[in-house]
């Protein structure tokens, strides 16, 4: 299975293909640098940074959410 990383790398890559991963870092609240260091598995990524990148990619975190809350 891949990892949360992985995932994630490719629901951007789908989702934002022309976005750069700084800008997308940015949108979460992270560095690039830490950012970067999640997506290729060296670091955890905190439940507020995939909260913030769901909503950025209009995806859900698990399973498919009744209501629906915007990390502001």
């Amino acid at each position: 299975m891949d990892g949360i990383g992985e995932r994630e790398l490719e629901q951007m890559r789908q989702a934002c293909p022309d976005a750069r991963q700084q800008d997308i870092a940015r949108e979460v609240g992270t560095t690039p640098d830490a950012f970067s260091c999640a997506l290729r598995g060296q670091r955890n990524f905190s439940s507020l940074e995939l909260a913030r990148l769901a909503d950025l990619l209009d995806t859900c975190t698990g399973s498919s959410p009744t209501n629906r809350t915007r990390i502001g």
